[in-house]
């Protein structure tokens, strides 16, 4: 098909290009659309899948949260088919870890998993029921209506309501995003240093800039308390705490 010749056209140049990045945005786009073909899905998440491995090996660090936006703007269920889209880039070096373009890299990878989702309703606003019908607008319906509401008994045996709504990420979604942030692997960088090494590195200045770092994670963390504040999160907060312990 020519969309196949247009689409491994791209791959080939094996760059990130603006039309590489649109076309990667139209295949998002398919995403948000409900459709009983599982073939359709399967080819195009197929054909992200090689489009988006351009962008992680030869793209820039804006360019890689340009692909983590689009999978937040899908449908619930992410963790089942786009984890592998939302790649944390590892630093090799303590140096690395530490320069300002790795670090602000850093807090917008974290900011954009737990800051809230801007405008996700109007990216979904074309996303289909199971019977055809159009996603129902939540400012404009009773609460009754807006959403269904089920008694689920967690983990401790204690009941919470959950509300299954389209215009946010599940519970899975979220901890399967949090996954790919290796957090272990940038402690091991700060800790793990040899005898010369520290003597090189571990200054005050230095010190004070690891600290800082520090801060900076747990800080955008803890928004995560405040953006998933529904109990139906409570396996999440779990997971943030154990992150920030």
């Amino acid at each position: 098909m020519k969309i196949d010749i247009y689409i491994y056209h791209l791959i080939s140049i094996n760059q990130t290009t603006k039309k590489l990045l649109h076309t990667i945005e139209i295949l998002f786009n398919f995403q948000r659309y409900r459709t009983r073909d599982n073939l359709f899905y399967t080819y195009t998440r197929q054909l992200l899948k090689q489009t988006i491995d351009i962008v992680y090996k030869y793209g820039n660090y804006n360019e890689t949260l340009f692909i983590i936006n689009h999978v937040l703007r899908c449908p619930p269920g992410i963790h089942q088919w786009a984890t592998n889209f939302v790649r944390f880039l590892l630093p090799t070096s303590l140096e690395i870890l530490c320069s300002p373009m790795y670090i602000r890299y850093v807090a917008h990878f974290l900011a954009t998993l737990l800051f809230p989702i801007k405008n996700r309703d109007i990216f979904l606003q074309n996303w289909l029921g199971e019977n055809g019908e159009t996603i129902p607008q939540i400012s404009s319906l009773p609460a009754t209506q807006n959403q269904q509401q089920w008694m689920l008994i967690d983990a401790d045996g204690q009941e919470r309501a959950a509300l299954l709504r389209w215009d946010t990420l599940n519970e899975d979604d979220l901890i399967a995003l949090l996954n790919q942030f290796n957090l272990n692997y940038l402690m091991k960088i700060l800790f793990s240093l040899n005898d010369q090494q520290r003597q090189q590195i571990i200054s005050y200045e230095n010190t004070v800039r690891i600290l800082a770092i520090l801060d900076l994670f747990v800080e955008i963390l803890c928004r995560g308390f405040d953006t998933y504040a529904d109990s139906q999160y409570k396996t999440f907060h779990k997971h943030i705490g154990k992150m920030i312990r």
